[in-house]
């Protein structure tokens, strides 16, 4: 996968998540404009940095489904 190509779905992830680059950023403890040159492919992406993008992003995934479940009650 080329790096356009792996940023691409890194932004798909964020975004699917719910997610902007800040919050990203902010729980990856990188800087905004670093996750941006990420995401254009303008920086490698090392397997470190995949694994800690995917454990924020699933981080934040399970956190909206907990907020939907608190606000959808129990199923009956």
């Amino acid at each position: 996968m080329s790096k356009s190509n792996s940023g691409t779905v890194i932004r798909r992830l964020r975004q699917a998540a719910g997610l902007s680059q800040s919050d990203l950023a902010r729980r990856l403890n990188v800087h905004q404009a670093h996750l941006s040159r990420l995401e254009s492919g303008g920086r490698r992406l090392v397997p470190e940095t995949i694994r800690e993008v995917k454990a924020a992003i699933r981080a934040s995934l399970k956190e909206r489904q907990a907020a939907v479940a608190r606000l959808t009650g129990p199923k009956k």
